[in-house]
């Protein structure tokens, strides 16, 4: 009888004043069912037999109220407009009897437009807000701001701990980069698919959410946000909905984009698009261009990008042609810059487009090209030579490195391609130099990723201590404090430490043990890693040559009262 009172209807209350006050409690029951009892006079000789069968009135009345309230609730989808409008004028004080609240809200279901002041009187009570469908809550959100952000708070946060639990996932295969995913895939994700449905066909609730991202990304910096402004938008291009797909003026970057990320490629025609668009924004239009800033802020826009300026800066070398002779190259340069400049355009509210500088394209490129030609050669040279000779990197190379957030990036960037051709000797002469000069800006958690998924596959070089210790001490161990860094270089131990020999590893382990300061996740992490090697060790047949006494050295690593979890 919950709500009974509230909707004017004789609830407990009333039961317990009508007790409270009457003669003879038989006579109050009597009068209490002849006057709430159904009224159909076909069904009195019922309630008789019902009471020779020993059924309780309340299970008949509440069978019956369900049989009633089913055909309702089909019947009501067939409602025309007004006569919707009639019934939640009739039904609404009804509201907060619970047995009846399914059919008022399947009647503000079918409503386009619901009256304010049963939006306000949802809205204000807690019980019954969680109980609208979605559509009912969208017409209260339209009007309420902070329950809309309320509501999507929550998903967002989530959005951005699942990316992370990607970055730093042991289930991947070594083969596996963060980068793998197909956008589309990406977009069937259930927490974009639950903020399209929240958000529907209404223009405001996705400007809204825009609003929060562009928030959400200023005071965090989070670049995850910026793939959730791509993936949003082409969710409902993906289920074609004009409503907002027509509305939104980056709509056909992103989709072209898209197609670039898809293709794993930007190629020649799609930056002609991509060109036609940024060119063709007309004045008055300068804050798209933020919007445009963060869509290319994409981290899986960020790879194609710097994968696509690599790969035509190959073929540059073999067309023995200059950077600056080349448009795409120049494009693509124009792009990257724009995409690294977001998080500055909309923190300082200068929606113009940042000023390309030339000199990448005169100095630092040509550099690059410079140093992928020499790395070229050695390969060459050493085949024909029993001496390795050293790569020389040019001071210009190094000063525009330091100097430019785009020479940086693809600097990294150009450190994943070699450590996929296993370039191990231009490693050991840029990897070091490039953790100093970029000790201040050190490279973000998805090109640690790569980095650490692309090592791993690559296993079979870690039995070399050199190797161990230009990856670890003079790479990922330059940033150790760092959490983040911490968390890949466990992560890439894990995939490799079968490889490692004991007493490197025991160093390395003893090296990467977490702090007090470090989160609990990594002190587990820490341990489920020793406890791995350690299995792996003391499963390996002792001889003279590999005696089996890792697990001893390696128990002083384990932090005290750590307890290892059976899975991360």
């Amino acid at each position: 009888m919950a709500g009974f009172d509230e909707a004017g209807l004789p609830g407990k209350r009333y039961i317990r004043d009508g007790f409270a006050n009457c003669h003879d409690p038989s006579d109050f029951i009597n009068a209490f069912q002849l006057e709430n009892c159904v009224l159909l006079p076909s069904l009195h000789p019922a309630l008789h037999l019902l009471d020779l069968q020993n059924v309780p009135r309340v299970n008949f009345h509440q069978s019956l109220l369900e049989e009633l309230r089913d055909k309702l609730l089909k019947k009501i989808k067939d409602c025309d407009k007004e006569k919707l409008k009639s019934l939640l004028e009739h039904t609404f004080k009804y509201v907060h009897v619970d047995q009846l609240r399914p059919v008022i809200m399947a009647i503000m279901k079918e409503m386009p437009a619901i009256d304010q002041q049963y939006l306000d009187q949802l809205a204000d009570s807690s019980r019954l807000y969680a109980d609208c469908p979605v559509e009912v809550k969208r017409q209260i959100w339209i009007r309420r701001h902070p329950l809309f952000g309320d509501a999507v708070g929550p998903l967002l946060k989530n959005y951005v701990e699942h990316k992370y639990a990607e970055l730093f996932s042991l289930d991947q295969t070594p083969s596996k980069t963060f980068f793998v995913v197909a956008p589309r895939q990406r977009r069937q994700h259930k927490i974009v698919k639950e903020l399209a449905s929240m958000i529907g066909k209404s223009i405001e609730l996705y400007n809204l959410l825009l609003q929060f991202l562009r928030t959400l990304f200023l005071r965090t910096r989070e670049t995850h946000y910026c793939s959730l402004r791509a993936e949003i938008l082409m969710a409902f291009h993906d289920a074609d909905i004009s409503e907002i797909r027509s509305v939104d003026p980056c709509h056909k970057f992103a989709w072209c984009l898209d197609a670039c990320i898809r293709e794993k490629n930007a190629e020649s025609r799609r930056l002609k698009e991509l060109r036609a668009f940024i060119d063709g924004m007309k004045k008055g239009e300068e804050e798209v261009i933020g919007d445009v800033a963060m869509i290319a802020c994409d981290p899986f826009a960020v790879n194609t990008l710097a994968s696509s300026i690599l790969s035509l800066c190959n073929k540059l070398i073999k067309s023995d042609a200059l950077p600056r002779a080349t448009p795409d190259l120049m494009f693509l340069i124009r792009i990257f810059t724009l995409s690294l400049s977001a998080w500055e355009m909309i923190s300082n509210q200068n929606f113009k487009e940042p000023p390309m500088n030339n000199e990448i394209i005169t100095q630092f490129l040509p550099s690059l090209c410079s140093l992928m030609l020499e790395e070229q050669f050695h390969v060459i040279s050493d085949k024909l030579s029993s001496q390795s000779t050293e790569i020389s990197i040019s001071n210009v190379f190094w000063k525009y490195v330091q100097d430019s957030a785009v020479a940086l990036t693809l600097t990294w960037y150009y450190v994943i391609y070699l450590m996929q051709q296993s370039k191990r000797a231009i490693l050991r002469t840029l990897l070091p130099t490039l953790c100093r000069v970029s000790k201040e800006t050190p490279p973000n958690d998805c090109i640690l990723n790569a980095i650490s998924s692309v090592l791993a596959r690559h296993q079979d070089d870690f039995h070399s201590p050199d190797h161990c210790s230009l990856i670890f001490e003079k790479f990922l161990f330059t940033w150790l404090p760092d959490a983040s860094f911490l968390h890949h270089a466990l992560r890439l131990l894990w995939f490799v430490h079968t490889k490692i020999e004991s007493n490197t590893l025991v160093a390395l382990l003893t090296n990467a043990q977490p702090s007090s300061e470090h989160p609990e996740n990594l002190h587990e992490l820490h341990a489920k890693l020793v406890d791995a090697v350690a299995l792996s060790k003391s499963s390996t047949p002792s001889s003279v040559e590999q005696p089996n006494s890792l697990s001893p050295a390696l128990s002083p690593v384990i932090s005290p009262g750590i307890k290892t979890p059976p899975s991360i």
